[in-house]
């Protein structure tokens, strides 16, 4: 079964939201497509959106109808730092502040940093600094973890990621 995922996301610094759709494509890439979205609506699915939703999952071959259902799952927050080091092709973002909220409760886990490091094929010098820090690379998605976090869900493939790295607190109700 492919998978995708529909989301919005928005940008505090600029005031700009956009409405992502992401399909698991052919060889387990992942295929990013999005449109402008209504800031005041970062927290639900307008109508364009929805036929946006349904336009994108069509086009990749999935049932579009699918987009008639989709609900709010969860919310992710988190402040993001972008770094450019002088290396070409490298990105760092730093991600703080991380708070989940799942419409009943909250979890926050404010001393939590999450480096992510964009490099291509070969490590970065930063990549190589964090190694030699003792910051070894995990495959980390903060939606499947603050699920994992906020639900009891069946062969938890987070649990191990959230005991070694997110050190989770019950959430708040």
């Amino acid at each position: 079964r492919r998978r995708f995922k529909v989301r919005t996301r928005s940008y505090l610094d600029s005031g700009q939201a956009f409405l992502e759709v992401k399909v698991r494509g052919d060889r387990e890439i992942t295929v990013k497509d999005r449109m402008a979205h209504d800031p005041a609506a970062r927290d639900r699915l307008t109508d364009p959106g929805r036929r946006y939703a349904a336009e994108t999952l069509d086009r990749h071959g999935l049932d579009p109808s699918v987009a008639g259902d989709l609900a709010p799952a969860l919310v992710t927050r988190y402040r993001r730092a972008t770094l450019v080091p002088p290396e070409p092709d490298v990105r760092v973002t730093v991600d703080t502040d991380l708070t989940w909220i799942d419409g009943r409760r909250a979890l926050s886990l404010h001393e939590l940093v999450i480096v992510e490091t964009k490099s291509g094929l070969q490590p970065s010098g930063v990549d190589r600094r964090l190694w030699r820090a003792g910051h070894r690379p995990v495959s980390v998605s903060k939606y499947a973890t603050g699920l994992a976090a906020m639900r009891d869900l069946p062969g938890n493939k987070w649990a191990r990621v959230l005991r070694q790295h997110f050190h989770a607190t019950t959430p708040q109700r």
